[in-house]
């Protein structure tokens, strides 16, 4: 047997340290005594392969530091000496902790005497990365990711060629082959060359726009003279081909459907004005005729009942008085009845014939909404034999 005193150990882990466990899973606790035997089995006949894949299936079940020790020897022996000396360490670090290991020493003595071989047989790889390193930069050794925390510090490797790799999105692929030796420290600085910026994308193809528009801006077409706003809409007047008129934002065809925004006519407008004229002049005119009327029968009263006496002869249409000094007051009397007459007559009949225009010009000219307010219509009844008219509203 290669090592009975190891073998022994495993013997006393399995009736110490792992009879509780086996009482909670006696099925798998079987299996792992099976896997280690076998293990035993396959180092002494120098199948040290077989004998650490069947111990580190073991130890998946359940680690002990007795199996541990099995397993940093087996590491050694097929010359994985980093995974060899990582296990010594860990070996020594759980039998110290563990103090009611049985043959503690033993395993104590064993494990150390194991790190202190390896740490001579072992070489180092000193991992200097980019700085600042480029974004998602991965290192790897072997097959092993370098974590961060690593970089730039000696990291204990098997000697012979190792090979390292960097990786990043923006980086070419970078390999390096390193010969390391037993002992020896073998600084790299990995360089990864950054990747070509990718070339720009291609231009948007032209905008063709029909007609008569222009286009500002790739994918929008607009009427000349017009800009884009920040919806990506045309704004702005355009100015439009010959042939259409502007309205609004768009320009559109000159149609018998469709005709161009005419500027308002000052026509209707005037004639509101001429009939707010009229109907100001009718009321001038109706106020003469008032007026008139007052004269005219203050003096026709001051002609019948004054104190002169006054007396209109039929014959002649002469102008008497009962005393000679009275006449010139009644002929004063009777211009002025005669000018009140006047005055009533001119008055009323203008008044009446503007207040007649002005109503009709009122009613006849269109509102702000475009509509008339009043139309006049005349014609004839079948038993009619004048023409008649009336005014609609």
């Amino acid at each position: 047997m290669r090592n009975p005193s190891l073998l022994a150990a495993l013997l006393v882990s399995w009736s110490a340290g792992g009879v509780a466990w086996a009482q909670q899973d006696p099925a798998f606790e079987a299996t792992r005594r099976e896997l280690i035997t076998r293990a035993q089995q396959a180092a002494v006949r120098g199948d040290h392969a077989e004998a650490l894949a069947l111990a580190t299936r073991a130890g998946s079940l359940r680690m002990s530091p007795p199996l541990r020790r099995m397993v940093a020897e087996e590491e050694r022996a097929v010359g994985r000496l980093a995974e060899a000396l990582g296990s010594a360490q860990r070996c020594v670090a759980e039998v110290t902790e563990d103090a009611g290991l049985l043959g503690r020493a033993q395993h104590l003595a064993a494990c150390s005497a194991l790190v202190t071989d390896l740490e001579r047989r072992v070489g180092r790889l000193l991992v200097r990365p980019p700085s600042p390193a480029p974004a998602g930069l991965e290192l790897r050794i072997g097959e092993q990711v370098l974590a961060p925390a690593l970089w730039g510090f000696p990291t204990v490797v098997t000697p012979g060629s190792v090979t390292l790799e960097a990786r990043c999105p923006a980086c070419r692929p970078w390999r390096q082959e390193v010969q390391v030796s037993a002992g020896s420290t073998v600084p790299v600085d990995v360089t990864p060359e950054a990747l070509p910026p990718p070339p720009p994308p291609p231009p948007p193809p032209p905008t063709v726009c029909e007609g008569g528009r222009v286009s500002p801006a790739p994918g929008h077409c607009c009427w000349p003279g017009q800009g884009l706003s920040a919806g990506s809409l045309c704004e702005g007047p355009p100015r439009c081909p010959e042939g259409l008129f502007a309205d609004g934002t768009e320009c559109r065809a000159r149609s018998a459907n469709l005709l161009p925004p005419t500027q308002p006519s000052t026509g209707p407008q005037a004639l509101r004005w001429v009939a707010v004229g009229a109907f100001v002049g009718a009321g001038l005119g109706l106020g003469l005729g008032v007026v008139g009327a007052l004269v005219r029968g203050s003096a026709l009263s001051a002609f019948n009942e004054g104190p002169e006496g006054c007396w209109r002869d039929p014959r002649d249409g002469g102008i008497w008085a009962e005393r000679p000094e009275n006449v010139r007051a009644c002929a004063d009397t009777a211009e002025r009845f005669s000018l009140g007459g006047t005055l009533a007559t001119v008055g009323f009949t203008a008044g009446g014939v503007l207040a007649a225009a002005s109503m009709a010009l009122w009613l006849a000219v269109p509102s702000q909404r475009g509509e008339r307010r009043a139309a006049l219509r005349c014609g004839t009844g079948p038993g009619d034999l004048g023409l008649s008219c009336a005014v609609g509203f």
